[in-house]
């Protein structure tokens, strides 16, 4: 077992975890279409367990405290144009300036216009890439919330969804499954996505938003001009 090597092996580079854990995920366990929810425990638990012998792990105070806005950061590598961000950043640009204090997390390095569109939607935009220092930035920040908008599909952000860096931690369907990480408090999904035996993947509590559980933006008003009796075996998308 990979645990009881990581038990032996008392003496591991901090620089060797992090570059063993940004190396790979495990994007694909979710296409097996089965319950994923034990093994992506088990593959949190192994995280957790290597970080334990890293500085990133160190505990710190967090403030739950609510002041005068909550301070929430959305994290993500898909910060331009990308299904991702098509799907999630009206979340961030719609949420009211007067409650809350955005940050945007973008790990990534490509920029192109969707990337400035949301910096232009908040004064705090960050690119950090590298993830010591990320981390040291979100302790700093001392937020109420943290959005991992799709946890699974880069590694650093595995990584970060394994420590306690906020008050509430929430993921959400950018990678439509559960994290396995008890510090993730929260999985926002869609109603049309889940059943009434859904919970039971989830090692969040699961919360379904009405619909799509999404703003994407789309104008679709004049969508019953749209002749859908001409062939109904057709499925049509809306982009």
């Amino acid at each position: 077992k990979i645990d009881n090597i990581i038990d032996k092996k008392k003496k591991i580079n901090q620089t060797e975890i992090i570059n063993a854990l940004k190396s790979s995920t495990n994007f694909y366990l979710s296409y097996q279409g089965k319950n994923d929810l034990n093994l992506q425990i088990q593959y949190s638990n192994l995280i957790k367990k290597l970080l334990k012998k890293t500085d990133l792990k160190k505990k710190f105070s967090i403030n739950g405290l609510i002041k005068k806005k909550i301070k929430i950061a959305f994290i993500s590598e898909f910060f331009y144009d990308h299904t991702i961000t098509r799907l999630f950043k009206n979340w961030i640009k719609k949420l009211d300036n007067n409650i809350y204090e955005k940050n945007i997390c973008y790990i990534g390095s490509k920029i192109d216009n969707v990337t400035k569109e949301l910096m232009e939607a908040t004064a705090n935009f960050h690119i950090e890439n590298d993830l010591i220092s990320l981390v040291d930035l979100l302790k700093k920040k001392e937020l109420n919330v943290i959005f991992f908008l799709d946890i699974g599909m880069h590694p650093k952000i595995q990584i970060l969804a394994s420590l306690r860096l906020a008050k509430i931690q929430i993921s959400t369907w950018g990678h439509p499954i559960t994290s396995g990480s008890d510090e993730i408090d929260y999985f926002l999904s869609s109603e049309f996505m889940e059943t009434k035996y859904s919970e039971k993947y989830y090692k969040e509590r699961l919360i379904s938003i009405p619909g799509i559980g999404i703003d994407y933006g789309v104008n679709i008003k004049n969508i019953n001009k749209l002749d859908f009796k001409k062939n109904n075996k057709l499925t049509y998308y809306l982009n």
